[in-house]
């Protein structure tokens, strides 16, 4: 990388004695810190104190301007599936704090994890069926529940849950719906009460598959006990698909609570005008607004 003169210059006066100065050299930074993002991060190392922390917080919020402003239009995309992967592509972007720089979010990394996925379930020689692609994920490949730390942010970045194999019922299930979708098998997300299930055709029935629970197919006995916990709302949903943008609004409440928990005020504020702008902007059944 080239060094930016004018930056070098201007990052040397950061703490210069007079107030005036420092004011301009803010001024400055701000108005171009699109263009010189790259290298203020490169140089950020050679900042000490107060300025580095004002420098970071300007670079973050920054970012979360830019984000906020284009990562809606991957409710535009047509293929439900699609949609939904772009999204959480989006949200992977966000948390490991790089830039969405095209129209629809697209991690580097997530899509060859999943193409990966369902390539090595292919070379497997299964049966192309969800209940065995499911066996397939949550036994042989050992993704599974995050219960010892639930409310780690990192578990709605679904780069990390794949990579470290560990997340919470809805990215797991994300992760399988998303696989499938890739062999051509019909799996559907199921937005019960605080869970995350999954719905797949196999042969012509209905299963329910619990991703968090080691990809267990649930029974009759517990789907009645579940029914009779959360009626009349849980057969409904059951029955219902739910839509990316009810996936997307529960990821996000996730992240709120997350970041609330661990103390971060900023970044669930944040969350939550993505939020906002999301139940803005969707359109559906009245009841998917209950849903942030």
């Amino acid at each position: 990388m080239s060094e930016n003169k004018d930056l070098v210059h201007i990052l040397k006066l950061l703490d210069d004695e007079s107030p005036k100065v420092r004011m301009h050299v803010w001024e400055k930074l701000e108005a171009n810190l699109f263009a010189w993002e790259g290298d203020i991060r490169a140089q950020i190392g050679t900042i000490s104190g107060p300025s580095q922390k004002k420098l970071l917080t300007l670079l973050t919020d920054g970012s979360r301007r830019g984000f906020r402003k284009s990562w809606l239009h991957w409710r535009e995309i047509p293929n439900e599936m699609e949609k939904l992967e772009a999204a959480l592509s989006g949200i992977a972007l966000l948390l490991s704090g790089q830039r969405l720089d095209s129209k629809f979010p697209s991690h580097p990394s997530l899509r060859s994890l999943l193409d990966g996925l369902a390539q090595d379930f292919r070379n497997t020689g299964r049966e192309n069926r969800p209940s065995l692609l499911a066996e397939y994920l949550f036994s042989e490949r050992g993704l599974r529940g995050s219960d010892a730390e639930y409310y780690d942010s990192g578990n709605s970045n679904l780069v990390q849950v794949i990579e470290t194999g560990r997340g919470i019922p809805i990215t797991l299930a994300s992760v399988f719906m998303l696989v499938g979708h890739r062999l051509g098998l019909h799996i559907f997300g199921c937005d019960v009460p605080e869970h995350f299930l999954t719905r797949a055709i196999e042969r012509g029935q209905d299963l329910i598959i619990d991703c968090f629970d080691g990809g267990k197919i649930l029974d009759r006995d517990r789907l009645g006990q579940l029914e009779q916990k959360y009626a009349p709302e849980f057969s409904r949903l059951l029955r219902s698909t739910a839509a990316p943008e009810s996936i997307i609004a529960r990821v996000l409440r996730n992240l709120i609570n997350a970041y609330h928990l661990s103390g971060d005020k900023a970044s669930s504020e944040f969350i939550w005008t993505l939020a906002d702008d999301l139940r803005a902007e969707r359109e559906g059944p009245e009841e998917l607004q209950d849903l942030i």
